[in-house]
């Protein structure tokens, strides 16, 4: 068996030891919480936020605890625990769905994985189709979205998948062919038993109901999708093909785009619902074209954050050349709640193969929407260019060793930071190009190795923020090389503009070395910044983040959890890192006006 890295992850949950006084009084907050949760699959949220670079993902995951059964880590949270409660919501929501007839047998669906409230509507449509339909075979691709990242994909070393509708049966022989013969990327394997990768995850979990109640019994092939880079993408299809015969379904797990300041996604602030559509319309049509260059290159350009990317383009590398797709149904849950300012989108689309028709083909309606929403798509995709494409959260970047004591910088050393920053922004806005630094000229202190973050605010808002918890390159270095980051990197805004250079006020967050902490209980809010880590799960605020936001120890790591991508309880888990930091803040008085002296 091949050998690669091995990974863990985390699950945790609340008692529920309350009064019912308790209860009446914390009901408003904890339904405010479920509702942000749920709206997004359990994938990360954001307040001001600050990414740090990226880091690339190690070698794909070894080793596995075996269990006979897995079990549901989100029943009773994204949808009923009660078996009758949960049957009686998926047989009204496929009653829901008008009967569709297709022009092949559907081989492919992508479906959303949110909790039932908001997404069981749109993944009914694709789940209709294959109603009563014979497979004996679900192959399941899915995101990861908590844990350790680890490249490749992982499958579950079980006998069953639990859900409250009974137990699903794992197709062993597949699971083991697809580790034991994988292929490789240098001397490590793509396939790997990591059964750590699903604790806590819903990605799988969340389509299993609905396959039991569509198509009574199959056998379920897990694969749990981590980073891919290269051509993983068609290792891994290559791998799964022998195994497409017309006895088995493929389901991608997927929603589409999140969009707001909680998911550090906002590439336009006015006409949110009808931007979000063409956004998303730009991603289905390159998918049921089946170019899957044509989609790498769209997220390339719009940084569309879809959390099944990976899994979905693996599906495009799986499909044969004569599969037609067809959009089932598309909505919001901005539309649901009505309110655009946080929003996920949900697509349920279906993939059929030539041969016997299963009822009419309609014509012209290959990208045709059904139900909840009519669509009307029109302006290109160009108009959402962000320069990066990186969906998830990115890793704290942890190099280097401790940093130096930062000691007390002076204003005068302070104000030559803000000067680097700005002179930096200048000077890559017009050429660019970096600004040459005579080094020499500068303190000492300011040729010492420490972390640092560099934030742009524009009309009091954040325009951008980058930065290095712990020291890579001399403090002066790492402002330049942050400022030029923040102001062109971050993929959560487009590029800066030369007319925008007035309205930018400027801070340099210089930081102190971490100190790591026996229990969120020592982190003091408003003065100390915190990171938090839990495996290669990790997230970071600055010390003035609590403040600006106004929130109290518990809402800061309910906030943190879901930037690093983690159930927004997770720092109860006794696996928990916690580091804290103080940081020495130098921030410009005014955004116009002061700056005349540095060539702009």
């Amino acid at each position: 068996m091949s050998k690669i890295s091995r990974q863990q992850t985390v699950d945790s949950r609340q008692g529920r030891a309350l009064s019912l006084y308790a209860v009446y009084c914390l009901l408003p907050t904890v339904y405010l919480i479920i509702v942000l949760l749920l709206l997004s699959g359990g994938l990360w949220c954001s307040g001001r936020v600050c990414s740090a670079q990226e880091s690339k993902p190690g070698p794909a995951i070894t080793g596995a605890e075996s269990t006979d059964v897995q079990e549901p880590a989100v029943s009773g949270f994204f949808y009923p625990r009660d078996p009758d409660k949960l049957k009686e919501m998926l047989d009204r929501l496929l009653a829901n769905v008008p009967q569709r007839e297709l022009a092949g047998r559907p081989v492919a669906l992508i479906s959303p994985h949110a909790g039932y409230d908001y997404s069981g509507s749109v993944a009914a449509y694709g789940y209709k189709t294959v109603q009563g339909k014979e497979y004996k075979r679900v192959i399941v691709l899915a995101p990861s979205h908590y844990g350790k990242r680890y490249r490749g994909a992982a499958i579950l070393k079980a006998r069953y998948y639990k859900t409250p509708l009974g137990q699903v049966e794992i197709d062993q022989e597949v699971c083991n062919q697809l580790v034991e013969h994988p292929p490789y990327f240098g001397h490590d394997a793509l396939f790997g038993y990591y059964s750590g990768a699903y604790k806590n995850e819903h990605s799988i979990e969340t389509q299993l109901p609905f396959l039991q109640t569509v198509l009574g019994e199959f056998k379920l092939v897990p694969v749990l999708l981590g980073a891919l880079m290269e051509d993983d993408f068609q290792k891994i299809a290559d791998a799964l093909r022998p195994y497409m015969d017309e006895n088995t379904l493929v389901v991608v797990s997927s929603d589409f785009t999140h969009y707001g300041d909680r998911f550090s996604y906002t590439p336009f602030r006015s006409n949110i619902e009808e931007n979000l559509k063409k956004l998303d319309h730009g991603a289905t049509e390159r998918i049921l074209a089946l170019d899957f260059d044509g989609l790498m290159r769209y997220r390339e350009e719009t940084g569309i954050t879809v959390c099944g990317f990976y899994p979905i383009a693996v599906l495009l590398k799986l499909l044969p050349r004569e599969t037609q797709g067809t959009v089932l149904v598309y909505d919001t849950s901005g539309r649901m709640v009505n309110d655009f300012s946080q929003s996920v989108s949900y697509t349920s689309i279906v993939f059929t193969a030539p041969g016997k028709k299963t009822g009419k083909a309609i014509p012209g309606m290959r990208n045709a929407e059904y139900g909840v929403r009519s669509v009307d798509y029109g302006i290109p995709h160009s108009e959402f260019r962000t320069p990066r494409s990186q969906f998830y959260s990115s890793p704290i970047l942890l190099v280097g060793g401790n940093p130096p004591p930062p000691g007390e910088l002076t204003a005068e050393e302070g104000q030559a930071l803000l000067s680097l920053a700005r002179t930096t922004l200048d000077s890559y806005t017009r050429d660019r190009k970096l600004p040459e630094v005579k080094e020499g000229t500068l303190s000492p202190r300011l040729r010492e190795k420490c972390g640092v973050f560099v934030t742009l605010h524009k009309n009091g808002e954040l325009r951008g923020c980058i930065g290095h918890i712990l020291p890579r390159a001399p403090l002066w270095q790492a402002v330049v090389e942050n400022a030029m980051c923040s102001g062109f990197r971050d993929f959560r805004f487009p590029p800066l503009k030369e007319e925008e250079l007035r309205e930018i006020n400027l801070e340099v967050s210089v930081l102190s070395p971490l100190r790591r902490i026996n229990g969120p209980e020592e982190f003091q809010v408003g003065q100390e910044g915190i990171l938090i880590q839990l495996g290669n799960a990790s997230a970071v605020f600055l010390p003035q983040v609590a403040t600006e936001q106004g929130w109290n120890r518990e809402e800061t790591l309910h906030h943190l959890c879901q930037k690093a991508g983690l159930p927004w309880h997770a720092w109860w888990n006794k696996d928990m890192e916690f580091y804290v930091f103080t940081s020495t803040v130098f921030q410009e008085r005014s955004p116009v006006g002061s700056h005349a002296g540095l060539g702009r």
